[in-house]
């Protein structure tokens, strides 16, 4: 049966579940293998509460395949490029030189990758991908609010959280208004409003009343959600009823809500042209959003709902919810032009804590470059744009040997693409007043794209490029409906839950779905290529996990999927690419969105 034995003994019960966390060196490059997991080194492992007896130096085994151990795959044959000299350079990259990849194909691939993660009736004019279909037909709140639409969160959960959507929203809507000559030069801008307004959508119809205020914040569970490896087309049949947590005046949670009106008010604002009923209406909705999140200021970090417990888990909030209010408060004013707007996202600013990433939980460094653009007289946003940009420039933040944005291993290539959409942005609203600066901004912003695309050997965007990873911890192109048989739905019983990957050492019985066991041992690639995903993250030397098992590198998630979009069409901008791309992609339908736009 080619099983291998990779451990005997009894397990060390000093490590499950993990302790308390100890601060460790984070400078150090030696990763570390512990519980089956590569950590980036023993002070990530220690951090996350697991003793370094626990630990052992270097990438884990994962198993074998066709006779060789799996652990990681050397990136090589890369330009050899220097990020210190990028950062560094100020002088402006050309746009007439020839573009080192083809940034519309890149484009056009990275919009699709939301086709897989789609939840909801796909009308079929709408189908993109041939091997996914509706779904989630029956999910509705408890107070029979429609939430069968938007966008699961990530390759390995099915779940529905408004944070997610908020940020995939409201960064999609700026790129669009921001990069529109890209998105309108590759034929991509019509897909990219309907994206953006299916997530508005489903944020729309988490607004369960407006007085009193009542929010749909997360739907889904873990138990349900991240045991589920079936399609999802069946989650029905195999996951049923999902519960649902809310935001209300004696709950409520001023990060989701606040980032809710941002997203709304961004996403109206792209669509204004198009629909001005539908931006009228939509900016009312933000409106009271707003209003709620700002006289109710409250952090979800102490919500008592257990679905909004789960939702903080996944996406930590710090208890600041000052920049989501900024957020909020700046695209209110973009979208309507009313200044009482511009002051309230300069008074929750003066509160906002400075972060040196761009997270789902922190806007802090799109604040500064979204306000220095409005508000330019204002010399704090530029120089808070610049403390936040210098984080990287400089190298504060740590780096890959091929010089990839790394401030830590999970899913690390969100940071890349975020940085350089957001450094394409502030470059140019700085060219004017420091021309130097903004070069080394955009060249900056080139050198992480570019990375991705393959300048350091490989491509880190799933079916682009040269060697992309085709292992991958994503359940929807894992699992479809022509790949499932009925037989791996079954429950197997796996003993008592006080196991390796427990985290809750109940004692009580565990089951295991027989397809996620199919999926976690297979030695195939993916059966459908999930075009447009980026892979979770490198390792520090820039080597390719070997196997989907290691979830903390090899996930595709909505959030790291966001900025790319932006920073891709920056890049088709600034090369005068003309598009549609039109070469062929395997499943994938062709669909008139500028249709689809205007029946909607």
């Amino acid at each position: 049966m080619n099983v291998r034995i990779a451990y005997s003994g009894k397990c060390n019960p000093a490590c499950y579940p993990p302790g308390s966390s100890v601060e460790g060196d984070w400078s150090s490059v030696q990763p570390y293998c512990v519980v089956g997991l590569t950590f980036r080194n023993l002070a990530e492992a220690t951090f996350n509460g697991y003793p370094q007896a626990c630990s052992a130096p270097g990438v884990c085994d994962y198993g074998d395949r066709d006779g060789e151990v799996m652990t990681y795959i050397p990136t090589t044959g890369g330009k050899g490029l220097s990020v210190t000299a990028a950062a560094a350079n100020t002088a402006m990259p050309s746009g007439s030189a020839p573009a080192p990849y083809d940034y519309v194909e890149a484009l056009s691939k990275v919009l699709v990758y939301l086709d897989g993660q789609i939840s909801g009736k796909i009308e079929p004019k709408a189908q993109r991908l041939t091997w996914r279909g509706d779904s989630c037909l029956t999910c509705k709140g408890k107070y029979g609010e429609d939430l069968t639409g938007g966008y699961y969160e990530s390759g390995g959960s099915s779940m529905k959280m408004s944070v997610v959507h908020n940020f995939q929203v409201s960064l999609m809507a700026w790129a669009g208004v921001f990069f529109k000559k890209g998105f309108q030069a590759s034929g991509t801008m019509d897909e990219l409003k309907w994206k953006v307004k299916h997530g508005a959508d489903y944020l729309l119809n988490s607004l369960v009343s407006q007085d009193p205020c009542i929010f749909a914040g997360a739907n889904g569970n873990s138990t349900q959600d991240f045991d589920n490896f079936s399609p999802l087309e069946y989650y029905e049949q195999y996951v049923g009823p999902r519960p649902t947590g809310y935001f209300t005046a004696g709950d409520p949670g001023s990060e989701a809500t606040g980032g809710a009106a941002a997203a709304l008010a961004a996403a109206a604002y792209l669509l204004k042209s198009d629909m001005p009923e539908w931006y009228s209406s939509t900016i009312a909705k933000a409106t009271a959003l707003y209003e709620f999140a700002s006289t109710n200021p409250k952090s979800f970090k102490t919500s008592s709902d257990p679905v909004i417990k789960l939702m903080q888990a996944l996406y930590a909030t710090d208890g600041d919810y000052h920049d989501e209010l900024t957020w909020a408060a700046a695209w209110l004013y973009k979208a309507t032009g009313k200044k009482k707007f511009l002051s309230e996202a300069e008074k929750w600013w003066a509160q906002s804590t400075f972060h040196n990433t761009l997270e789902v939980w922190n806007y802090y460094g799109a604040n500064a470059v979204l306000l220095a653009s409005l508000d330019p007289g204002n010399g704090a946003y530029a120089a808070g744009a610049r403390q936040f940009f210098d984080q990287y420039l400089t190298g504060a933040i740590g780096h890959t040997l091929g010089g990839a944005a790394y401030p830590y291993h999970w899913s690390s290539n969100m940071h890349v693409a975020n940085v350089a959409m957001l450094g394409a942005m502030h470059a140019d609203a700085m060219a004017a007043a420091d021309a130097g600066y903004a070069a080394r901004l955009l060249n900056y912003a080139h050198f992480q794209v570019d990375y991705l695309l393959g300048d350091v050997g490989r491509s880190w965007i799933v079916g682009f490029g040269n060697d992309y990873p085709t292992y991958l911890w994503h359940k929807p192109s894992y699992f479809s409906t022509s790949t499932w048989t009925e037989a791996m739905g079954e429950k197997l019983w796996t003993g008592r839950d006080v196991g390796p990957w427990s985290s809750k050492q109940t004692g009580t019985d565990k089951f295991l779905q027989r397809g996620q066991m199919v999926m976690i041992s297979s030695l195939q690639p993916q059966p459908h290529i999930a075009y447009g995903a980026v892979w979770g993250s490198p390792l520090y030397n820039d080597g390719l996990i070997a196997s989907r098992k290691d979830y903390t590198y090899a996930e595709p998630s909505n959030p790291a999927n966001t900025a790319i979009v932006g920073a891709l069409a920056h890049m088709v901008q600034f090369y005068g690419l003309q598009g549609p791309y039109t070469g062929d992609m395997d499943e994938v339908l062709d669909v008139d969105y500028s249709d689809l736009l205007s029946s909607a």
